[in-house]
């Protein structure tokens, strides 16, 4: 989790180079947020479009949010 904190703090610094733990820890919680987010959309299965517009919005948000740190990171 201290990797994912460190992701959004580093966001516009490109100078020196991070682990390889850092990035996999960070994709790691990336992967498990994104997999809750889908857990949340889930009461609204009944509906089916209802539950593509909840969880198409909930991540697309969340993918907005995470994008610049993702990139800083990858670089």
């Amino acid at each position: 989790m201290k990797e994912y904190i460190q992701m959004f703090s580093r966001t516009f610094d490109f100078k020196g180079k991070s682990s390889l733990r850092e990035y996999w820890m960070a994709w790691l919680v990336s992967f498990i947020v994104s997999s809750l987010l889908f857990v949340f959309a889930l009461p609204f299965i009944n509906n089916l479009s209802l539950f593509n517009i909840v969880y198409d919005c909930v991540a697309s948000l969340y993918s907005i949010i995470v994008f610049l740190p993702t990139l800083s990171l990858t670089i």
